[in-house]
């Protein structure tokens, strides 16, 4: 028992540094790429405003903290679709698979896409009647287990692809997650570091170019050079949450639960995100959610109301038991000012 204390404590104290001291190499604001990784894949925890951490009772801790897919008992599978700004759309699918004393297996696919765009030039500002698209994909496996009664550990490796036109990027990621069970009535408290991997490199054909190059030293002239352009190297968005969840209520006919979650990206502000959540009878769900940045308001004095609300979300769901299959359907919209209103809708299935 005391050896195990130890290894909680250790655990906990390491992923707590990597908040406090560790920059992931790049630390400016704006120099992570593949930002699609940070779009949340599901309607329940992006209507609690992704304060979920430290929740992990559904398939989508897969994505939020792979640590909590020890908790779910049966097989699971999540079908998510999220109706994103300008016409883009991402579509993710998980399966977890509990394994009994072995731990648990997930693994999880997300693409989004952005449709067909007209190409323009120099030459025609208002386009050469030809279309390009561009699209995202990750793929990933996870593994979890219990540790001990009240501590669990789950890693996940992915692999990012980014495509537009010809060229293309494409690294592969890790996800390190913990919860722990505080014994404290049911308090419980969780933490995440997301996106953790190498470098990526766009590549391709457009990137390959004929020249001809005349030496200022000789005058010699070479036609038909062949070059290729170097792309800068980017970083992923790497970040760190932890949080905690607390269930005020806990009876068949009600379950309330609050949330509180802190995250540091390695390429922008640190956030703080609060979830609520109020289940009636096992059967229905609303949701209230909220993400705030210290500097949201103060460079923006006068705001609308929906400006004012931004970082606001919310969301409902419903949960059908049919003894062998049990289904949940989820809904949520949040708030992000200027671009808008994004609407997602998930259909959890356990057997």
């Amino acid at each position: 028992m005391y050896r195990r204390s130890i290894l909680i404590a250790i655990s906990l104290i390491l992923l707590v540094s990597v908040a406090t001291y560790a920059d992931f190499t790049f630390s400016k604001v704006g120099t992570a790429g593949m930002k699609f990784l940070q779009i949340g894949v599901d309607a329940r925890s992006t209507a609690l405003g992704g304060a979920v951490a430290a929740l992990g009772n559904d398939a989508a801790a897969i994505y939020w903290n792979p640590a909590g897919i020890v908790n779910l008992k049966n097989n699971n599978v999540l079908i998510g679709y999220t109706k994103w700004f300008s016409d883009i759309n991402y579509s993710y699918l998980a399966y977890t698979m509990n394994m009994g004393l072995s731990g648990s297996f997930g693994i999880q696919f997300g693409m989004l896409g952005m449709g067909d765009m007209n190409e323009t030039t120099i030459e025609h500002p208002e386009g050469t009647g030809r279309t390009f698209s561009s699209n995202d994909m990750v793929v990933g496996a996870t593994y979890a287990k219990n540790f001990t009664d009240k501590f669990s550990f789950g890693i996940t490796g992915k692999f990012i692809r980014e495509t537009i036109w010809d060229m293309s990027a494409s690294t592969f990621g890790i996800d390190l997650g913990v919860m722990y069970q505080t014994g404290v009535e049911n308090l419980r408290i969780g933490g995440v570091m997301r996106n953790f991997g190498g470098q990526a490199q766009f590549t391709g054909r457009q990137l390959d170019h004929q020249i001809t190059y005349t030496d200022p030293n000789t005058g010699l002239t070479i036609p038909d050079l062949n070059i290729t352009t170097k792309t800068t190297p980017f970083a992923l968005p790497t970040e760190f949450r932890i949080g905690m969840a607390y269930d005020w209520v806990h009876t068949d006919a009600n379950v309330f639960t609050t949330s509180f979650e802190f995250t540091h990206p390695n390429d922008g502000e640190e956030q703080v995100y609060v979830g609520m959540e109020d289940v009636i009878s096992k059967i229905f769900a609303i949701r209230l959610g909220y993400k705030y940045k210290h500097n949201e308001f103060m460079n923006r004095p006068d705001l609308t109301w929906q400006g004012q609300a931004t970082g606001l979300s919310a969301g409902a769901g419903f949960h059908i038991d049919m003894n062998q299959l049990k289904m949940n359907v989820d809904y949520s919209i949040a708030n992000y000012d200027r671009l808008g209103f994004v609407h997602r809708v998930t259909l959890g299935l356990g057997f």
